[in-house]
């Protein structure tokens, strides 16, 4: 007899699935972060070896706020990250919507602009010489 499939069960391998993916990527994410923490501290001595101290704050104080970014990668599942970025998204509307104006401005232009007319005529361009029409004639 056929077993029959729980639609929990079902359910609830996807999302173990998603989450161990999303753990693997912000695994990985952390570790990029990491190393771009790491970097930014190195141009931050080096920019206080050149007496830029206000140059090297800034920096260093960047990759102090990249390191809460990449604990807190590393210290939350998949789970916790979607209802923090639920979350925020309940409390910034406004930016979302924002955003989404924004990229539709973006996907609009980019429509817009892979679209050829006929309608543009380039004032520079040469008309064709009679020479070339005679010849594209004899090829039909």
């Amino acid at each position: 007899m056929a077993s029959r499939l729980d639609t929990g069960d079902i359910l609830q391998r996807s999302q173990t699935l998603v989450n161990q993916a999303v753990d693997r990527g912000t695994s990985i994410l952390a570790d990029r972060v990491e190393h771009y923490i790491n970097v930014a501290r190195e141009v931050g001595g080096v920019l206080r070896e050149r007496q830029e101290e206000q140059a090297a704050a800034v920096v260093e104080g960047l990759a102090d706020q990249a390191s809460g970014l990449a604990r807190y990668l590393r210290n939350n599942d998949g789970q916790r990250l979607w209802s923090d970025a639920q979350g925020y998204a309940r409390d910034k509307t406004w930016l979302l919507a924002g955003i989404g104006f924004l990229g539709g401005l973006a996907a609009a232009r980019t429509v817009r602009s892979g679209v050829q007319t006929n309608e543009y005529v380039d004032s520079y361009s040469q008309p064709q010489s009679a020479g070339y029409q005679s010849q594209s004639v004899g090829y039909r």
